[in-house]
């Protein structure tokens, strides 16, 4: 452990979520019961890159006030949503607020009828406005209901959805999808196994349902956090015990796009184990946290496992007393932030626990083979450092994990302001110099690629230009007077960036056969470009959008082209991770 913190007063206060801000410090939300106007408060509290508190906050009214979710906004202020009983039409509303950089309060907005609804996960979306995922007992079929809301910028309602059957059915946890959809998971007693299944769900930009799935056996199982993959599938962790060693077990499982399941897995022993958050880790691998009463004294329990979900290295952090975790991040040096709460440290009963470790590859000498028994704590060996990297606008954004990964590579880099600009369209210059970079060419001359327009090229991307014309990945627009233009500042299609790809792959990998076409727009392709939408179709480097089509003509974003090069280079065997798994 590189460091651990507290914060908190006399009374009972816990850390929900904890992200890392642009400044390298951390952003924590969760309940008070020591400081704030009412029984409850939100708890917002900001640290430096060290853990100390930079400030605190409270917000709420004489009820109970909880924030379970926080996220760095792009104007670098944070959103919170959790639940008010002070506020609202009911018994408890959905509580989402809105603060600046300093955490003074800019706005806050409650949702949900006469009886109790709750706000438990929050992510910006690419418009600027908020998604929200809960659970609501005052709206939808049965005696609760998965609860999913969409705001403007201001807070202001856009639309809602409940989803559920005639039981009890509740959403922890919210990510948006790379086709712009969302994936909700939580529990549900209306459908499924068990008394209680993991209930996960898929619905397009606008809250549609498109699919939804349960998962687990004849006793009680949870789903408390999602996150999509690299290869577009979806992982989710939380609790089970219908499977494993003991009462309740770790629940972490793995599906296809299409929810379907891959792999599933137990960690824990003969007591009460659970898993609250998950992340995908620039390794391929997954980083989880929790709580144990089978490895120590109810302490916090970490989780490395590989791509596959087999275990790595465990960790058990606490004291004598209870202690547990209750969100996980990988930061930008490649160690962890842990947020939970702490009972053997500390003011109170129970305080704020933000944990810090240090980079770590997880050595772990173990006999457990990620099937079942907690496996050893292990010996842990530093992992190289890497560079200090945030961007402020991909958080919670579909392709946060991608980005994060090539911009560890040094593939991909980001605006002055610290910003990606994620669905900023993508010229061609700035596609020629991720290419050089992501493929390890070597730069060419500037004066080796003749346009008409060789003076419109940004000096940083000339000799990149150079470099993808002399091995033929890009080529210019002949024009009538027998000149040819390359026009750096054009936007690039989706049918453009396909055959880009196809030629790499090409070259990497010899030959490959087109796949049939059956995109219902498929005429629309250019006979020119056929074969090559054909190969990126093939290896999986693009699919179709819902409804089937390909939209050729539509131009790439900044983060689109992100994901196809990181499926570019993984499918050419060109991918090189800075932490091994």
């Amino acid at each position: 452990m590189e460091w651990g913190k507290t914060c908190g007063g006399n009374g009972n206060d816990w850390g929900c979520s904890v992200q890392q801000t642009a400044d390298g410090g951390y952003v924590v939300t969760g309940v008070t019961t020591s400081f704030g106007a009412g029984a409850d408060d939100v708890y917002l509290l900001k640290t430096d890159a060290a853990g100390n508190l930079v400030w605190g906050r409270t917000f709420g009214g004489s009820g109970w006030d909880r924030g379970y979710s926080v996220q760095q906004t792009s104007d670098g202020g944070y959103i919170v949503c959790g639940e008010t009983s002070s506020y609202g039409a009911g018994a408890c509303d959905v509580y989402l607020l809105k603060t600046d950089s300093s955490g003074n309060l800019q706005w806050q907005r409650t949702f949900g009828g006469s009886d109790c609804d709750s706000g438990r996960s929050v992510l910006e979306t690419p418009d600027g406005g908020y998604i929200v995922a809960g659970g609501t007992n005052s709206d939808g079929a049965g005696s609760g209901d998965v609860f999913l809301l969409k705001t403007d910028a201001s807070g202001n309602l856009q639309w809602q959805k409940t989803f559920g059957g005639s039981g009890w059915d509740q959403g922890y946890s919210i990510w948006q999808t790379a086709d712009g959809g969302y994936i909700v998971c939580g529990e549900t007693s209306s459908s499924g196994a068990g008394g209680c299944d993991v209930y996960l769900l898929k619905t397009d930009a606008s809250g549609n349902l498109q699919w939804q799935k349960t998962f687990g056996g004849e006793d009680d199982d949870f789903g408390y956090s999602v996150r999509q993959t690299a290869d577009g599938g979806y992982i989710v962790a939380g609790e089970t015990s219908s499977y494993g060693a003991g009462a309740c077990d770790v629940y972490f499982f793995k599906t296809g796009a299409s929810g379907n399941l891959q792999w599933q897995k137990t960690f824990g022993g003969k007591e009460d184990d659970r898993a609250y958050s998950v992340q995908q880790t620039v390794s391929g691998g997954f980083i989880l946290v929790g709580e144990t009463g089978s490895r120590g004294a109810d302490d916090v329990y970490l989780i490395k496992t590989d791509a596959s979900g087999n275990l790595q290295w465990d960790r058990i952090i606490g004291g004598s007393e209870y202690d547990y975790g209750r969100f996980v991040q990988q930061t930008p040096d490649g160690g962890y932030v842990i947020a939970g709460e702490t009972n053997s440290y500390g003011a109170g009963g129970s305080d704020v626990y933000l944990i810090k470790l240090a980079p770590e590859t997880g050595e772990a000498q173990s006999s457990g083979d990620g099937g079942g028994g907690g496996g050893a704590r292990g010996s842990i060996r530093p992992a190289p450092v890497i560079p200090g990297f945030f961007f402020i606008d991909m958080q919670g954004h579909w392709a946060e994990e991608t980005v994060t990964g090539l911009a560890y590579q040094g593939i991909v880099s980001g605006y002055p302001d610290k910003t990606f600009r994620p669905d900023k369209v993508i010229t061609r210059a700035e596609i020629a110099a991720i290419l050089v970079r992501a493929l390890r060419l070597e730069p060419g001359s500037g004066e080796e690629a003749v346009f008409r327009d060789s003076s419109n090229i940004p000096a940083w991307a000339r000799d990149a230009v150079a470099a993808a014309v002399r091995e033929g990945l890009v080529k210019g627009y002949p024009q009538r007077n027998g000149t040819v233009t390359f026009e750096p500042g054009r936007s690039i299609s989706r049918t453009e960036m396909v055959c880009i790809m196809s030629r790499v792959l090409e070259k990497k990998l010899g030959s490959i056969e087109p796949a049939q076409l059956n995109f219902t727009d498929v005429g629309s392709i250019p006979a020119w470009a056929r074969s090559g939408v054909g190969i990126a179709f093939a290896k999986g480097i693009i699919s179709g959008y819902p409804g089937g089509s390909f939209r050729g003509d539509r131009p790439i974003t900044r983060a689109e082209a992100a994901v196809m090069i990181d499926r570019l280079l993984k499918t050419a065997g060109l991918s090189r991770p800075l932490i091994s798994s």
